[in-house]
């Protein structure tokens, strides 16, 4: 591994633990904002609102699994990797409709994450492939 990639790598292990804590964070403030007046087993815009918080928490504990992956260097590290920033990248789109209407403020992170996603996807597709 050369310096470029090992920057890389150190940006990857830090962006999936920035990410996943911003993601966490959103979440529960959605939660304790009480967004949902009806709560959060009552359908809103014909959704139910926990299932979209379960995820958030489910792609964020990817995106810790990721993060640690990559700081023990284990052999699985890219897989896993390229593996949550497909979930991450699909959280973020499918959340951006909602976020821009309801919280713009919230969307140029998202934005941001959604962006970096798509940057690191040729490298996590290069590393995962030569692993094998």
């Amino acid at each position: 591994m050369n310096k470029k990639e090992r920057q890389v790598h150190f940006l990857l292990q830090f962006f999936f633990l920035l990410a996943g804590l911003y993601i966490i964070g959103f979440n529960s403030w959605l939660v304790n904002t009480s967004s949902w007046e009806e709560g959060l087993f009552e359908f809103y815009n014909q959704q139910l609102p926990v299932f979209k918080i379960i995820a958030g928490f489910v792609v964020s504990l990817g995106c810790f699994v990721s993060s640690f992956l990559l700081w023990i260097r284990s052999s699985s590290m890219y897989g896993g990797a390229l593996f949550s920033s497909g979930i991450l990248f699909m959280y973020v789109l499918i959340a951006l409709g909602e976020i821009i209407y309801s919280y713009p403020t919230h969307a140029v992170p998202f934005s941001v994450i959604a962006i970096l996603v798509l940057q690191s996807l040729p490298f996590l597709i290069r590393r995962n492939s030569r692993q094998y």
